[in-house]
């Protein structure tokens, strides 16, 4: 991370439920909710490659996320680490995502994310989100 500034606790706390409220809009198929925790100019990157930018092309990718199929799936983040203050933060943590199925609970695929968090009308929100998918597992998305 680029920055250096300690991040207060209770900004680490905001952001950490930002990302519960960003795996539970997406996994439950509020795919407008989901876009509406980005900033309006938001963009998400990913190693797949595909970029996109603004909550409609959001909001497009979370719908088709959610309805490629029809078993269940859960995003998991772990190991958060924060680095900014003020008003922009910056942040890195792991990924994966669980999949159900008849057989039992898999990894479709694990990943790092490095996020950049702006706070919006007191708000804090994600401007930009790189997913770098291991390279083991490059299928899943």
């Amino acid at each position: 991370m680029s920055t250096t500034a300690e991040t207060p606790a209770a900004v680490r706390l905001e952001l950490l439920d930002l990302h519960a409220r960003l795996a539970q809009a997406i996994d439950s198929g509020d795919a407008g909710g989901w876009a509406d925790l980005f900033a309006a100019d938001g963009v998400l990157r990913t190693s797949r490659p595909r970029e996109l930018h603004g909550r409609e092309q959001l909001a497009r990718f979370a719908a088709e996320w959610f309805g490629a199929t029809s078993e269940p799936r859960r995003h998991v983040t772990w190991h958060h680490r924060f680095e900014g203050a003020g008003n922009e933060v910056e942040g890195r943590c792991y990924a994966a995502v669980l999949r159900s199925s008849g057989g039992g609970v898999g990894i479709e695929f694990t990943a790092l994310y490095h996020d950049r968090f702006r706070r919006h009308d007191g708000r804090w929100l994600l401007r930009e989100r790189d997913v770098a998918i291991d390279s083991s597992n490059r299928d899943g998305e």
